[in-house]
């Protein structure tokens, strides 16, 4: 067998490992790490919102700087309106190459197993917290991932989802228990404007080089960064609070 063959044959290996672990190993142990940290929020809380970061979904809340600070925004926000909020991630992957590649398979494919999987879970709490409510929030590719769970998540009325900067490929569900938001049209990567992303994909290496220039030392994932594809509580505050009292409160 040649070398060629070889690595091909070693890179197939990898990618069907990487694919059976997410599905029959992670999936299984996550889900059920969930579910735990699920029924507990239920015990103490009477609002559970559910964080779902960006990415590859494996960034803890302490550490995702991009979406905590709207999600700690957005619980007060909730705890003014005399409610008990607890906030439980989910995560969409482990942060290792074997877990990285078995997801790939889940985000081209609409995350067909892991959508299923918490709207499973989200349909037995709230089967059994009758009285409680769940937000789904989710950021970039977590809203993604959130769009796709609500798919299965249609009719009950105690669950809701604010969805940031759903890529454009991903396809949007304008259902009445879901908060769409991509910076009044500004951002470029949910609403698709090609021409600002080829611009930004070719100026990232000059910006990943002139912070280290400067001292600041960016990531390069942060130096790609599409044109508007940053989200603060100051611009989303409205559109947040006017679907918290129509929507999810005032029932």
């Amino acid at each position: 067998m040649s070398k060629k063959k070889i690595i091909v044959f070693s890179l197939i290996i990898i990618f069907l490992a990487s694919f059976v672990w997410l599905d029959f190993v992670f999936l299984e142990n996550n889900s059920e790490t969930f579910a735990k940290e699920l029924k507990e929020a239920g015990e103490t809380s009477d609002f559970v919102i559910i964080f779902n970061s960006g990415g590859f979904g494996t960034v803890k809340p302490e550490l995702a700087y991009d979406l905590k600070p709207i999600i700690d925004d957005l619980k007060g926000e909730v705890e003014g309106m005399n409610y008990k909020v607890a906030v439980v991630p989910y995560y969409r992957t482990k942060e290792t190459i074997i877990g990285r590649i078995g997801y790939l398979k889940e985000m081209f494919l609409s995350f067909p197993s892991e959508s299923k999987d918490l709207a499973k879970r989200i349909k037995d709490f709230v089967e059994e917290n009758p009285g409680d409510k769940v937000l789904m929030a989710g950021l970039s590719n977590g809203a993604a991932f959130v769009n796709e769970t609500m798919e299965d998540l249609q009719g009950i009325n105690n669950v809701f989802a604010i969805e940031m900067g759903t890529p454009f490929w991903s396809t949007k569900n304008p259902a009445e228990n879901i908060l769409i938001l991509d910076n009044k049209g500004r951002d470029s990567l949910s609403i698709g404007d090609k021409g600002q992303l080829m611009l930004s994909l070719l100026q990232s290496p000059f910006k990943w080089i002139a912070s280290r220039i400067e001292g600041r030392k960016i990531s390069f994932s942060e130096a790609m960064v599409a044109p508007g594809h940053q989200y603060s509580w100051l611009e989303v505050e409205e559109e947040v609070v006017s679907f918290l009292e129509s929507k999810v409160l005032s029932d």
